[in-house]
């Protein structure tokens, strides 16, 4: 059963991503027709602008990009039931290592750095959680895209960011191409590819 609060905040997301797209493609909100890839991510239907969301609370992230496909994650940094259970599910072995290695007092920020790449990937490449998160491989500072799964193609097709937006947040960017510019606007990020 879908609580009243949580169908009032996907309807209002929804209406803003409406709005946002809207202003881009000149248009009407209601005119924009979605429709869903095979796995589920919404599209817009013979445009070449991309466009990807996140929420995490009351945080709304949107990526709105020309030509290459995009993935963007936002999460609230606060300590998941089993943060060690997860880590060991869908960190590499690598990223395990790396992980288990910090003091306790950075595992929580180091944790959410390495969740967020990973949702931002898998929700890029269309497939999302399916794609499986352990096979998106990252390491951090500088960041790097170690490995993925070899349905993604080369690393080299993708660019990863990390992106500050509010305290208390933490979220991530991917993107199968050339990431020309990232403009940071309140909650909302507009990647823009191919606009000089």
């Amino acid at each position: 059963m879908i609580r009243a609060e949580h169908r009032q905040r996907h309807v209002a997301t929804h209406g803003q991503l409406r709005w946002l797209l809207a202003g881009y493609l000149d248009c009407h909100p209601c005119s924009i027709e979605f429709r869903r890839g095979r796995w589920g991510k919404p599209y817009l239907p013979g445009l070449d602008l991309k466009f990807n969301l996140s929420h995490s609370q009351e945080c709304l992230l949107v990526a709105v990009g020309r030509k290459y496909e995009m993935g963007v994650d936002v999460e609230a940094v606060h300590p998941p039931r089993s943060m060690e259970g997860m880590a060991r599910r869908c960190f590499s072995q690598g990223e395990w290592s790396f992980w288990c290695s910090l003091d306790q007092e950075l595992q929580l920020e180091v944790f959410f750095r390495l969740w967020t790449l990973k949702e931002a990937m898998v929700k890029a490449s269309g497939r999302g959680l399916g794609l499986g998160v352990r096979r998106c491989v990252f390491s951090l500072d500088p960041l790097q895209i170690q490995s993925l799964p070899e349905e993604c193609g080369s690393v080299a097709e993708w660019q990863a960011r990390e992106l500050g937006i509010i305290p208390g947040f933490k979220a991530s960017l991917c993107v199968h191409g050339e990431l020309v510019k990232v403009v940071q606007r309140s909650l909302a990020v507009d990647w823009i590819s191919g606009v000089r």
